[in-house]
């Protein structure tokens, strides 16, 4: 090769490294202007990341102050040792960035944990509102009930006949009520010892009851009809019934057995009675006439045929010589019982007298009416000495205490009232008949007083 060609060679191999160097340089310094971008871009990214973590951070750590002061409140302290995140560790050797990012990351897992805590604590907090409502409608209603059934037992017991009634033991309050018979009770009488009383019912049986304990003794069955009027005889033995069949039936008191029917009457047999020594039985009826029987052989002795309307009540003098008659013709009739005279007529009532009773000395006659009054009058010469107004409905029976002193009256205004009967003064009045009183009769020792009543029962009370 020749010199000028080995020089031209030797220039073109100059001018590529030259061209090589300054591409190298040129790639240097791109590079570097690059990695200056990258730093500033990473610088910045670094600068935000920090900014995020510090908001979170303190975002977090006002949450979690707000979380543990619910917590305290709650008394639920211990929850604060599962929720509290664990503080971010620096590992020896480990690059700052990274370090960095896990605190990042730490702190952004926290606010989640913590709204974790929140929810539970506000579903813990709706558990237990729930609870507490639940609790509340469950005490509520047992309290509710409770009150209830308190107010209806004392008002129960407070009422004629209740429990607390009886326990009270104040004066005219209801002992007992008798209850067995399936119609209503239209008379009722005590027997002369005071231990038994008798009642007839429209569900045609006599009921006997133990006046003691008020337990139903025995049910005498036999009549066709309503039984409208009961009598014990003086001594005890007998009980007579009259009825709607139009007869009059004698029982044994005892045993409760039929002794034997007496008939004759046309109509319903309305009231009976008991001569004093036991031997004559009178019967009132709807046939407007009295009837006298002998009590042993059931033989008809005489009738008494002077009232123009029904005979509702029938009763003797202590005596046994006169006899009274209450009738529908708004009269009582007084009669000798041995010859059947008329004796006389007492005259007063603007309306059906019902029932009639003498006083235990014979000296008075009481008569209970349709005019809602009750009269009483001089027994030996028909006089009217007094009217005793009170009730508001038809009275319906009258009966005086064993020493005189009281009148007993009964009446469809679902009372009886006690009068002195000396003064005609209203002494009170016995309220808590669930109907019509249609019949009242007073014991032995004048302790106890007896009600029939509209509403099928009885009731004993203490005066």
């Amino acid at each position: 090769m020749s010199e000028p060609d080995l020089i031209q060679q030797q220039r073109a191999i100059l001018r590529i490294f030259r061209q090589a160097a300054a591409e190298r340089a040129r790639t240097e310094t791109d590079a570097e202007a690059r990695g200056k971008v990258e730093r500033e871009a990473a610088d910045a990214a670094l600068h935000q990341a920090r900014q995020t973590a510090a908001a979170q951070l303190a975002q977090a750590q006002k949450a979690q102050e707000q979380v543990q002061a619910a917590l305290t409140q709650a008394g639920l302290q211990h929850l604060l040792e599962q929720t509290q995140p664990a503080p971010p560790t620096a590992r020896p050797g480990a690059n700052p960035a990274q370090e960095l990012a896990r605190s990042v990351s730490a702190a952004t897992e926290a606010p989640a944990s913590i709204q974790a805590s929140i929810e539970a604590l506000q579903r813990w907090r709706e558990e237990r509102k729930a609870r507490f409502h639940r609790r509340l409608a469950v005490t509520s209603a047992l309290v509710f009930s409770t009150v209830i059934i308190v107010i209806f037992l004392v008002w129960w017991g407070l009422q004629p006949c209740g429990w607390l009634d009886s326990l009270l033991n104040h004066p005219s309050s209801c002992l007992r009520t008798l209850s067995g018979h399936a119609g209503p009770v239209n008379g009722v009488a005590f027997s002369p010892d005071g231990k038994t009383l008798a009642s007839g019912s429209n569900d045609k049986t006599v009921k006997l009851w133990d006046t003691a304990s008020g337990r139903e003794l025995r049910t005498l069955s036999g009549h066709a009809g309503p039984v409208n009027s009961v009598a014990f005889s003086t001594d005890g033995k007998a009980l007579a019934s009259g009825s709607n069949d139009k007869t009059v039936k004698l029982w044994d008191a005892a045993s409760g057995r039929e002794l034997r029917t007496f008939s004759g009457h046309t109509h319903w047999v309305s009231s009976v009675a008991f001569s004093p020594d036991g031997q004559t039985l009178a019967s009132g009826s709807w046939d407007n006439t009295v009837k006298l029987w002998d009590a042993a052989s059931g033989r008809e002795l005489r009738t008494f045929s002077r009232h123009t309307g029904t005979v509702y009540s029938v009763a003797f003098s202590p005596d046994g010589k006169t006899l009274a008659s209450g009738s529908w013709d708004n009269t009582v009739k007084l009669w000798d019982a041995a010859s059947g005279r008329e004796l006389r007529t007492l005259s007063g009532h603007a309306g059906p007298v019902n029932s009639v009773a003498f006083s235990t000395d014979g000296k008075a006659l009481a008569s209970g009416s349709n005019d809602k009054t009750v009269k009483l009058w001089d027994a030996a010469s028909g006089r009217e000495l007094r009217t005793l107004s009170g009730h508001t409905h038809w009275v319906s029976s009258v009966t005086f205490s064993p020493d005189g002193q009281t009148l007993a009256s009964g009446s469809w205004d679902d009372t009886v009232k006690l009068w002195d009967a000396a003064s005609g003064r209203e002494l009170r009045t016995l309220s808590g008949h669930a109907g019509p009183v249609n019949s009242v009769a007073l014991s032995p020792d004048g302790h106890t007083l007896a009600s029939g009543i509209w509403d099928k029962t009885v009731k004993l009370w203490r005066v």
